[in-house]
């Protein structure tokens, strides 16, 4: 009876039912595996030129973009189509780095 004295409750909101309180100690919105592959992949392209002699390693740069491109192809049948979108445009910007096409094939 006593140790209930101590615990304590989150406010909850008036409408929800949920937690409440300020929106900085709110938990992240959920990040879908494919956005979190995407991110990785990119890093890794973009950082498959940054090595001590200032040079590019095609190894790891189309390992990198094998990676993008499956990503690509799993958010769009999954429907993520806003993943996907992103995705393409960021292929067609970095077109004269890879020189792969404008477009994911």
């Amino acid at each position: 009876m006593i140790d209930d004295l101590f615990e304590l409750a989150a406010p909850g909101d008036e409408l929800g039912g949920a937690e409440a309180g300020p929106a900085h100690m709110q938990p992240p919105a959920p990040v879908s595996q494919l956005t979190r592959h995407w991110e990785v992949a990119k890093t890794e392209f973009e950082s498959s030129g940054n090595n001590d002699l200032n040079t590019r390693s095609a190894v790891t740069e189309l390992l990198a973009l094998g990676a993008i491109r499956a990503v690509y192809w799993l958010a769009v049948g999954s429907a993520e189509l806003a993943l996907a979108k992103e995705i393409a445009e960021w292929w067609a910007d970095c077109e004269p780095l890879h020189g792969l096409g404008e477009t994911i094939k």
